[in-house]
C-alpha cells in the first residue's frame, strides 16, 4: 500500500512539474480568463452596491448595463492586446496596458453615461458602482498575472533543485563560505548545497549561509551507517594536506559518493563558472607534476627489446 502512495505522489510530483514545459497558453483562453475575471468584478460589485443599499437606475435593465460594460472592456483589452504575451512572462508593462484598458473603459462608460444624462434627464450607470468595478477588476486581473508568474517560478525552481546534485562542502572557514556564496548566487550551477562540514564540534550549533554544519566524525558516521544525503562533495585542495585529500578521497568513493574540488575564488566568479567545478582526478592525489611520457622516444629505444621493470605501486581508487 506504501509504495502505491509514493508512486501516485511520485506521478502527482512529475505532472506538476511538467507544467513548466508547457509553451504558452492560447490567446483566447487568456481573454476567455480575464472575460471570466471581469464577469466576477461585476458581481462582488454589484453586492457591493446592494450591501450599500443604494439601487441601480432603472433607464435600463440591469443585464443590459452589465453586457455593455463587458462589451466596452473587451473592446479595449482588443485594443491594448491584453491577452498577448506569455502570462507567467508578464511585466510592468503588461500591467500598465490592462490598468489602461479598464481605465479607458470606465472613462468611456462615464462619457456614455452623462451624454445619455444630458439627453434624457437620466442616468443609466452608478458612478460608485463604477468606481468598485474598476477597482476590482484591475485588482483581480493584476493578481492572477502576478499568481501565474509566481507559480510558474516557484515550479521552475523546484524543477532546478530536483536536478541539481545534493553537495557538501568540507570546512568552514572564509574561504569556504566565500566559495559557497558564489555557488548560491549563480542559478546555472548543477550544485545544491546543504551545508558544510566542520572540523569544530563547537560550530555544529549554528548555520552557515542557512545551511546545516555537521561534524566530520558525523558525517562519516552517516555514510557508514548508509545514510548517503547527498551526491557529493566539494573540497578545497589547496586547503589539504596530502594525506587528509587521500582520506576523504577513498571513503567517499567507498561509498559511491563524488568528489569535487574547488576552483580559486577568481576562477569561480569568471564567466565559465560551470566547468571550473571538477570532479578530482588521480592526477590531482600526486604530490608533485605529473611526468608526461614522451612515448614516441620510448617506442624508439625500446621497440622489440626485452625490458625488466622494476619495482611498482598499486593505486587504491
Amino acid at each position: 500500500m506504501e509504495k502505491v502512495k509514493d508512486l501516485k505522489k511520485f506521478s502527482l510530483n512529475d505532472n506538476v512539474l511538467d507544467l513548466i514545459d508547457l509553451k504558452f497558453l492560447p490567446r483566447w483562453v487568456i481573454l476567455f480568463i480575464d472575460i471570466l475575471i471581469i464577469l466576477a468584478s461585476l458581481f462582488i460589485s454589484h453586492l457591493l452596491i446592494m450591501g450599500l443599499e443604494v439601487k441601480h437606475y432603472r433607464a435600463f435593465p440591469l443585464r443590459y448595463v452589465f453586457l455593455f460594460i463587458l462589451s466596452t472592456n473587451v473592446l479595449y483589452m482588443y485594443i491594448f492586446k491584453t491577452y498577448l504575451g506569455v502570462i507567467r512572462h508578464s511585466t510592468f508593462v503588461d500591467l500598465f496596458k490592462l490598468f489602461f484598458a479598464n481605465l479607458c473603459c470606465v472613462l468611456t462608460i462615464v462619457i456614455v453615461n452623462y451624454t445619455y444624462y444630458f439627453s434624457s434627464n437620466e442616468k443609466a450607470i452608478l458612478i460608485p458602482f463604477l468606481g468598485f468595478y474598476f477597482a476590482l477588476s484591475s485588482v483581480f486581473l493584476f493578481v492572477f498575472r502576478l499568481c501565474v508568474k509566481g507559480f510558474f517560478n516557484v515550479i521552475k525552481e523546484n524543477k532546478r533543485s530536483a536536478s541539481r546534485k545534493k553537495i557538501y562542502i568540507l570546512g568552514d572557514d572564509d574561504t569556504s563560505v566565500a566559495i559557497a556564496q558564489v555557488i548560491l548566487s549563480n542559478p546555472n550551477l548543477p550544485f545544491d548545497i546543504k551545508g558544510f562540514i566542520s572540523y569544530n564540534d563547537r560550530r555544529v550549533s549554528i548555520k552557515l549561509l542557512d545551511r546545516n554544519i555537521v561534524t566530520k566524525a558525523n558525517f562519516i558516521n552517516n555514510l557508514n551507517a548508509g545514510k548517503k544525503e547527498v551526491d557529493g562533495v566539494l573540497v578545497i585542495k589547496e586547503a589539504l594536506q596530502k594525506e587528509e585529500l587521500d582520506f576523504w578521497v577513498n571513503i567517499l568513493l567507498e561509498n559511491n559518493i563524488k568528489i569535487y574540488k574547488a576552483p580559486s575564488l577568481q576562477k569561480l566568479r569568471g564567466k565559465e563558472t560551470i566547468n571550473q567545478i571538477k570532479t578530482i582526478q588521480i592526477e590531482d592525489l600526486l604530490n608533485r607534476k605529473q611526468i608526461k611520457l614522451d612515448n614516441v622516444e620510448v617506442k624508439r629505444r625500446h621497440f622489440q627489446k626485452t625490458v625488466l621493470v622494476t619495482g611498482g605501486g598499486r593505486v587504491h581508487w
